[in-house]
């Protein structure tokens, strides 16, 4: 398995959509900018075909140092969640 860049992606939406690469960067930078301002609201947001990400709270926990065995205290934190479509999962399993 391959990780696909940002870049990688940005010139095969720009021939996808025959608009310039310049253009394509600049709308995911956009998309980027607008989902990250609607999760920090605390907002869900649902992009089709992919899924929809979610803020989840993580509770405190105790952990343990992996150099050490020693228990430690793990903060309450919020984490990315995402539900994958239908699609998607269908797709990865076809």
């Amino acid at each position: 398995m391959e990780k696909i860049s940002k870049l990688t992606l940005v010139k095969e939406a720009a021939a996808e959509c025959n608009l310039s690469a310049q253009d394509v960067n600049a709308a995911l930078g956009a998309i980027v900018k607008c989902t990250q301002a609607h999760l920090k609201n605390g907002n869900e947001v649902i992009i089709p075909g992919i899924g929809i990400l979610t803020i989840k709270d993580a509770k405190e926990r105790m952990g343990k140092n992996p150099k050490t065995g020693e228990p430690i205290k793990i903060a309450a934190s919020k984490r990315l969640g995402l539900k994958v479509s239908a699609e998607i999962k269908r797709m990865l399993n076809e």
